[in-house]
């Protein structure tokens, strides 16, 4: 109990601290622009985002950690559990990947 009291004291204390002795910020407009190099902004720099971009980035992070996951079980084979878990953990993804196929949803151009 007391650790917590400790920490949320030091927080407090800390953002106190911060906005005390924080120098006045200067608000330029030119400070705040997209570009600083002198020339002037041409169009807007918040682009939408193309959803099938962030579909298939996410689609190797879930295939990139699997492969981190798996990969040091590989050399622990001494136990039977280790390789039912690699199996269904691998079944699992591999199944939201085909699910995610025949919804479509990989399909580049639709």
């Amino acid at each position: 109990m007391y650790i917590l009291i400790f920490l949320i004291f030091f927080s407090f204390l800390l953002l106190v601290g911060s906005l005390i002795f924080n120098k006045k910020m200067n608000f330029n407009k030119e400070k705040y622009s997209t570009y600083e190099c002198g020339f002037d902004i041409i169009n807007i720099a918040r682009t939408p985002f193309s959803l099938r971009f962030f579909k298939m980035s996410m689609m190797f992070v879930i295939f990139d950690i699997e492969i981190i996951l798996i990969t040091p079980l590989t050399f622990t084979f001494s136990n039977t559990n280790i390789l039912l878990m690699m199996l269904i953990m691998m079944i699992i993804i591999i199944l939201g990947f085909i699910f995610e196929w025949y919804q479509g949803s990989l399909e580049w151009i639709m």
